[in-house]
């Protein structure tokens, strides 16, 4: 894939990420696919996630400061920020697959028809070993009008292995909406698959990182509960 395939914008919320956020940049410098931006949107952090950022000079880098507003915000500013034809986002502590952004950005580029793809991904563990794979537990390969699965299933699995044209949110207006603060993602695949069709590669997209410290674990149940509602 040639560096005029579309311009992607990898936008990456982070809070206190210091922990793993070196593996998260390293593996988007590692890309097949070049033709990136990578929007490190920092939440307030009071680790040393800034001076880690700092660390990288690559021009495709780019690092904005806000005053914690929560990941719903940082997403949002991410959002206006980002220049690419194409969008996803990027956890600072999960990280990439060498062809993700290639084998997603193909499918966009192969089929106009298409607003949105996602991949299988791979839950792992603290330590990143690999521990099962989304499509052994999640509706496998949902293409095409998704609407009606999407309500009641996740299937994409996290939020990282979609990338979205960025036209079907500028047409539509649409962004993440800042009153959730858990399954904000799922919320905004909702709304894009009332507006656009989705298409899947069965690339592993994303290494997904399960460990006590994320926010599926840590988020109180109340205002879980609120958000998922």
């Amino acid at each position: 894939l040639g560096m005029n395939s579309g311009l992607i914008s990898i936008i990456m919320p982070v809070f206190n990420g210091e922990k793993y956020i070196r593996q998260a940049i390293s593996s988007v410098l590692e890309q097949d696919y070049q033709n990136w931006e990578l929007l490190v949107v920092d939440d307030g952090s009071t680790d040393s996630t800034a001076e880690i950022i700092a660390e990288y000079v690559d021009p495709r880098i780019h690092y904005y400061y806000q005053k914690n507003r929560g990941q719903t915000a940082s997403l949002n500013q991410g959002l206006r920020l980002g220049q690419g034809e194409f969008i996803t986002t990027l956890d600072a502590d999960d990280w990439l697959p060498v062809n993700s952004l290639a084998a997603r950005c193909y499918i966009l580029n192969q089929y106009p028809d298409l607003g949105v793809v996602y991949g299988d991904g791979v839950y792992c563990d603290e330590s990143g070993k690999s521990l099962l794979r989304f499509t052994e537990q999640m509706p496998a390969g949902v293409t095409g009008d998704v609407y009606e699965t999407l309500i009641v299933s996740p299937f994409y699995g996290t939020g990282a292995s979609v990338m979205v044209r960025r036209s079907v949110i500028d047409t539509h207006k649409i962004q993440y909406d800042e009153q959730i603060v858990w399954c904000q993602d799922w919320d905004i695949y909702i709304r894009l698959a009332e507006k656009a069709r989705f298409g899947f590669t069965p690339e592993n997209t994303i290494n997904y990182r399960i460990h006590s410290k994320g926010m599926t674990v840590t988020m109180p149940t109340g205002r879980r509960l609120e958000s998922l509602v």
